[in-house]
């Protein structure tokens, strides 16, 4: 499969959005631009990307064992390896009460509820969902492999149906005290709409000719959907994963970004962009902590400590990405003899 450029950016991005929005909500920073929940729009962005990516470079490949490997190994490298150790990290620095650096992991019940994919704390709630996206593709993959048109078919279904339960989340806690928050209904839909457009893009390509860079203009549609901002220029709430306004807003941005923007648009196609697409899951996961320690001189100087809040993220994510992510990526996948 061609590697699509523009997607570098997008991930670095999605990751961007968290990260000003958690440094923003947590001293109240530029007078609260975007509004509680607007680092979400970051994750909505991340969940839609990986449908894309699974449906764009695996709906076209042979559904079977060995591809099956291929499959489940790559995941498994790319999101297990960095997720895993933030979660011992953080319990460590629980247990030895170096407290408000990590996440709030501070049993062996907790510890166990994330690495089964059971829940998460704080950012970590995004990654046992996507693990779970990952099986369901399977399913969708398999059904592909035997009728592309059943599988749009069910994806369609879906869309009805979780708009019916109103997009649920069930929490309960077993009797061994793990903490089960199953939220696959109530973002499912946002995985899935990347599926259709990935399944859509492999049989149908646009024309160059009507292709425009002006067309980048359509990036504006990501701050618009700020839950504040949003208000501010409509006059109503959406209601974030529940509306259905804010998945078509996501789903005609992403649209045109493939479809209607030059692969070489310098905005979407460029170092920066490469860059922060490369190091956008270690920034993700690995931001708070650095907010953490900023956050008491942050309040009486929010513009300079937000700059040194950035660029400490970004290094601390690329020193990540160097010595844990992109190794352990590798090593895993050459272990388990995947190209």
């Amino acid at each position: 499969m061609d590697h699509i450029r523009a997607l570098n950016s997008l991930r670095g991005l999605a990751a961007m959005v968290v990260v000003i929005a958690h440094y923003e909500r947590s001293i109240n920073a530029f007078g609260g631009f975007s509004g509680r929940g607007s680092g979400q729009i970051g994750v909505m962005i991340f969940f839609v990307l990986s449908g894309f990516l699974m449906s764009y470079l695996y709906l076209q490949e042979n559904f079977n064992k060995t591809q099956l490997y291929k499959y489940f190994v790559a995941r498994l490298a790319r999101v297990a390896p960095l997720f895993i150790i933030v979660v011992v990290v953080s319990y460590f620095f629980q247990i030895t009460n170096i407290k408000g650096v990590f996440y709030n992991i501070s049993s062996l019940e907790e510890v166990a509820s994330h690495v089964l994919l059971l829940s998460g704390k704080s950012v970590l709630w995004t990654i046992p969902p996507e693990i779970h996206f990952y099986i369901l593709f399977v399913f969708l993959w398999c059904v592909y492999s035997k009728s592309p048109k059943l599988m749009l078919v069910i994806i369609a279904a879906a869309f009805v149906f979780l708009n019916y339960l109103d997009y649920p989340v069930y929490k309960w806690r077993t009797e061994l005290g793990l903490l089960i928050d199953f939220r696959l209904p109530k973002l499912l839909s946002y995985f899935l709409l990347g599926v259709l457009i990935g399944a859509i893009y492999n049989s149908w390509h646009t024309s160059e000719k009507i292709k425009s860079n002006y067309y980048a203009v359509i990036l504006v549609i990501i701050p618009l959907l700020y839950p504040k901002v949003f208000t501010a220029v409509f006059g109503f709430t959406h209601e974030m994963w529940k509306d259905l306004i804010v998945l078509f807003g996501l789903g005609m941005w992403f649209v045109s970004i493939l479809f209607l923007i030059p692969a070489r648009n310098f905005i979407l196609s460029n170092k920066l962009g490469d860059f922060l697409g490369k190091i956008s899951y270690s920034l993700y996961l690995l931001h708070l902590p650095t907010r953490k320690l900023l956050q008491e001189h942050a309040v009486n100087a929010p513009v300079f400590f937000f700059v040194i809040y950035i660029l400490s993220s970004i290094m601390i994510a690329y020193l990540s990405y160097l010595i844990i992510e992109n190794p352990l990526r590798k090593a895993i996948r050459k272990k388990l003899k995947i190209n």
